[in-house]
C-alpha cells in the first residue's frame, strides 16, 4: 500500500526463502489501523474514505519474488492482495490485487 504513517499501525509478518546465491521468495502479511478512528486517510491511493467509527483499515499479502544473480542485471515480481477492514464497511468483502514487475540494468 505504501500509506502515509500518520495515525496508523501496522503489524509486519514475514518470511523469506534464500536460493540460488543472492534471490530469494518472500512473503509479507500486513495488517493496518488507525491509531484514532478518523473519516480519512492521507496518500493511501483509496478512493473511498473510512467511516470514522472503525479503525480496522484492512489486511495485505504480499509475494515478493527478487532475483539479484548477475552484476548488472537484477529483476523481480511482486503480487499484493488486499483486504479492505471493517471502516469500509460497504466494500470490505473485495480484495484488490496488484501485480508489479520490475527491472534494472546498471552500468
Amino acid at each position: 500500500m505504501n500509506p502515509e504513517l500518520s495515525n496508523i499501525e501496522i503489524l509486519i509478518l514475514g518470511v523469506s526463502i534464500g536460493f540460488l546465491e543472492n534471490s530469494s521468495l518472500d512473503f509479507m502479511y500486513h495488517q493496518y489501523d488507525q491509531y484514532n478512528a478518523a473519516d480519512f486517510l492521507r496518500d493511501w491511493g483509496i478512493d473511498i474514505d473510512p467511516d470514522g467509527i472503525d479503525t480496522d483499515i484492512g489486511k495485505e499479502i504480499d509475494i515478493i519474488l527478487g532475483v539479484q544473480e548477475w552484476v548488472h542485471l537484477e529483476y523481480g515480481f511482486t503480487a499484493a492482495f488486499f483486504k479492505a477492514g471493517d471502516t469500509f464497511s460497504s466494500d470490505s468483502s473485495e480484495i484488490t490485487t496488484s501485480l508489479q514487475f520490475y527491472f534494472n540494468y546498471n552500468f
